[in-house]
């Protein structure tokens, strides 16, 4: 397996990062990129959140990220909150993966986090390859699944109110 070093992105790496994002979200321009980092970096906001990003050990270039947040549950008490996981390599992709979501589970751990609730932008990845690759880190992991919905503001917004109600 290939060695990664993991680490928190600063504010003066968001540009670095972008051409990975796009690769990932070619819809997102710079500015929108650039607002979006910066928010998830800021701790004024008095929570542990912010951006991991991996590379590999012999390389320069970032091949990987993830943005985090801690939060509480109503039954599990805090959890990580783990989303946007992006790896992206010719060969590899799955040991960035690992390396990423080990990360994760350490600095859950350090900071009194009962689980690590990872959304990938890729279904297919995650529900075929992740599992497997969860249990590679830890066989008493289990792989929930749960359902995503996603609405649109736009169309909220040109409903009326009693359209909403049905």
């Amino acid at each position: 397996m290939q060695k990664f070093f993991v680490e928190a992105l600063s504010r003066s790496a968001i540009l670095n990062v972008y051409p990975l994002v796009h690769l990932a979200v070619p819809t997102l321009d710079l500015p929108a990129w650039r607002r979006f980092a910066r928010l998830a970096l800021d701790r004024r906001r008095g929570t542990l959140a912010g951006i991991l990003v991996a590379r590999r050990v012999a390389r320069r270039h970032i091949c990987g990220l993830v943005c985090y947040r801690r939060e509480p549950d109503l039954i599990l008490g805090q959890v990580m909150r783990a989303r946007n996981l992006i790896a992206v390599d010719i060969l590899d992709t799955q040991s960035i993966v690992l390396a990423l979501v080990s990360s994760l589970r350490s600095l859950a751990w350090a900071n009194g986090c009962s689980s690590v609730h990872l959304m990938m932008p890729d279904a297919e990845f995650a529900g075929s390859q992740l599992p497997d690759l969860i249990a590679r880190l830890d066989r008493r992991s289990a792989f929930n699944r749960w359902i995503d919905v996603t609405f649109s503001a736009n169309e909220l917004l040109s409903r009326r109110p009693y359209e909403l109600i049905h």
